[in-house]
């Protein structure tokens, strides 16, 4: 069985720069893997930092309203 893997990538993160996640998800995506791969503002902590814009996302992948902030 396959699922979906979504990364959730800050344009400013310095501790897994993007050229290495876009080497993993090129990786993957030749494995017949089915990525996604979504580029936001913020650094590595989008969690702590941009809580809004992780729940967005996450409430599109579910396809489920936002959950109130």
């Amino acid at each position: 069985m396959s699922v979906q893997v979504t990364f959730l990538h800050g344009t400013g993160d310095r501790t897994a720069p993007a050229a290495a996640i876009d080497g993993l998800v090129d990786d993957l995506v030749a494995r017949g893997k089915y990525v996604d791969l979504r580029v936001v503002p913020g650094d590595h902590h989008l969690a702590v930092r941009r809580p809004a814009k992780v729940a967005a996302i996450l409430a599109e992948l579910l396809d489920t309203p936002e959950a109130a902030a």
